[in-house]
C-alpha cells in the first residue's frame, strides 16, 4: 500500500503533491496552478465539481445543488441564500 502514499514537497515557494491512484493514474498538483493527470494538464474548469445523484456542483459557481426522495435544497455561496422544497 506505500505505493499509494502522497509524495509530498512542502517547500513555501513550490507546494507540490504527487499521487498514484488504485487505478494507476498519476496526479501531481503544483500549488496554486499546475493540475496534471498522467502527465498531461487538467483545467479542473472544464469538470464538474461534484456530479452525483444527491449532490450537484460546478466547479467555481458557488451553488451546490441537494436532492434526496423528491426533494431539493440549493446552497447559494455566492448569493448567500438557500431555497428548496425540503425543511
Amino acid at each position: 500500500m506505500s505505493e499509494h502514499k502522497p509524495d509530498v514537497d512542502l517547500n513555501p515557494k513550490h507546494v507540490a503533491v504527487t499521487y498514484v491512484t488504485l487505478n494507476g493514474e498519476k496526479m501531481h498538483f503544483v500549488f496554486p496552478d499546475i493540475r496534471a493527470l498522467n502527465g498531461k494538464r487538467v483545467n479542473l474548469m472544464d469538470y464538474e465539481y461534484y456530479k452525483g445523484p444527491f449532490l450537484d456542483s460546478s466547479y467555481g459557481s458557488q451553488v451546490v445543488r441537494i436532492t434526496c426522495r423528491g426533494l431539493e435544497m440549493v446552497l447559494n455561496f455566492k448569493k448567500f441564500t438557500i431555497t428548496g422544497n425540503g425543511e
